[in-house]
């Protein structure tokens, strides 16, 4: 996992759709395409093989279109007006 050690991160209880469970905490880098979020605040669970990203801490920078038909979303970054 990106060379983190997954228990040396902050453990939190989470509810999942399986029930609670464990999640570790860890600040990372989040780069897509030319635009990158430095030290931002990412969840990963010992049987998850992805990440959880947070709203607060990374959907808040964007505005997120899902088209579900066709299996398609996009992240927008979000600029104050």
């Amino acid at each position: 996992m990106i060379g983190h050690n997954l228990q040396a991160g902050v453990s939190k209880e989470i509810n999942t759709g399986n029930g609670i469970t464990i999640a570790y905490s860890h600040t990372v880098r989040i780069e897509i395409a030319n635009y990158h979020i430095d030290d931002t605040l990412i969840d990963f669970m010992p049987n998850l093989y992805v990440p959880l990203l947070g709203v607060k801490s990374f959907l808040s920078n964007f505005i997120l279109t899902i088209n579900y038909p066709k299996k398609v979303f996009s992240l927008e970054k979000k600029y104050l007006d």
